[in-house]
């Protein structure tokens, strides 16, 4: 029987909400001695404060998850000294997994969940460490799965297949701003994703974003509140300038928490969000969802379990997320960009009009249903 058992995924926000699920799963494992363990991103601790997963697991944030600083490593040395199992969750990257293995005592078991890519191309890619051990998920499958792929392996799996995201009660006990008193009104939540060059990346460009809001205030006759952080103020001036001059567009970027970020997204009517954490977000609070996914595969780590719709445009390079051509695209970034955004509002009137929500392409664009809990079921490993 293991006796401590760390999940380590020190990376964003939205992979730390996929996580939460896989938590829930490895919580069944009861004995007197044993521990369960999470490092994740300091980012990601208003995620982890609206669930219930400090219940039954003891959560370690790191400050600079991209390089470990002494406080980090001396959290670290700390938790290996407690487990006598480390699993590497799917979606760590790559180098960053051979930079973590250095850390590892020998006499601790090590196995790492890869999703998306075959068992020899892993094996070029991270040198051997220790007693290092991948598990790869079947291609094409989300990293939730690769994860239970992994779990079944090294016999933690139980019987019940869990999917779990933020606690809407504990959400809604935090203090809010009193400006959020005042929403008593319809609105769409509209997040950008431009805080740096690798999220820009995965995003729209602006002028698609100006020709979209302004389609949305055309065909719907609710506000439309723009969320993002202060880091993407700079990128985003362009469309708020342009655009704020209407009442029907309300500018909240730079001016809210992600707890407050959260507030917005779970009162709201639906949710516009690119391939991100607001996306996982969203989709964690059961709001209606429109997503876009660019250079990143999304059947591995798009959000799941509530209603809407993944666009991506249809591309023979793509996905090419951290391969050569990701880094120096010849194409311009065209595959993360939608320049027929009539088909986003025929997308939203859809969900609005309840209808049932069919995958289909159109016009070069692949058009996705979220996949629901019992889709993802159907990929499990027998049990």
């Amino acid at each position: 029987m293991t006796k401590g058992l760390l999940l380590f995924h020190p990376a964003g926000i939205g992979d730390c909400v996929l996580d939460i699920s896989n938590l829930y799963q490895l919580s069944h494992i009861r004995s007197n001695d044993f521990k369960l363990y999470y490092v994740c991103n300091i980012n990601a601790k208003p995620i982890i404060e609206c669930t219930d997963v400090e219940k039954h697991t003891k959560v370690i944030y790191l400050d600079y998850p991209n390089r470990f600083s002494f406080r980090d490593l001396k959290k670290m040395y700390y938790v290996l000294s407690k487990v006598d199992t480390v699993i590497i969750s799917a979606g760590m990257n790559l180098k960053k997994i051979s930079y973590f293995t250095i850390l590892i005592p020998r006499k601790i078991k090590l196995y790492g969940a890869i999703a998306d890519l075959p068992l020899p191309r892993i094996k070029e890619i991270v040198p051997p460490a220790k007693s290092f051990s991948f598990t790869a998920g079947p291609l094409g499958k989300h990293r939730v799965i690769t994860n239970y792929y992994l779990f079944e392996r090294i016999n933690l799996l139980n019987n019940k297949f869990i999917v779990k995201g933020i606690n809407k009660e504990k959400l809604k006990k935090i203090p809010k701003n009193k400006i959020f008193l005042k929403l008593n009104f319809d609105y769409i939540v509209i997040h950008m994703g431009l805080v740096n060059n690798k999220s820009i990346n995965k995003t729209l460009n602006l002028r698609t974003w100006i020709k979209l809001i302004e389609n949305l205030s055309k065909n719907f006759n609710m506000k439309i509140i723009i969320i993002g952080s202060k880091h993407e103020l700079h990128n985003i001036k362009i469309v708020i300038t342009k655009l704020i001059k209407s009442e029907q567009i309300l500018d909240f970027v730079g001016k809210t928490s992600l707890y407050e970020s959260m507030h917005l997204i779970l009162n709201s009517r639906l949710v516009i969000a690119s391939d991100g954490a607001i996306s996982h977000i969203s989709a964690s609070l059961g709001k209606d969802l429109i997503c876009f996914f660019g250079p990143v595969n999304y059947k591995d780590v798009c959000p799941i379990d509530t209603k809407g719709y993944i666009i991506s445009k249809v591309l023979e390079c793509s996905p090419c997320y951290e391969t050569k051509n990701y880094y120096s695209c010849p194409f311009n970034r065209s595959c993360s960009n939608i320049d027929e955004t009539h088909i986003i509002i025929d997308c939203i009137k859809e969900l609005f009009a309840g209808n049932k929500l069919i995958s289909k392409n159109k016009f070069g664009y692949s058009i996705n249903v979220i996949p629901t809990k019992n889709q993802l079921k159907s990929h499990l490993p027998k049990i």
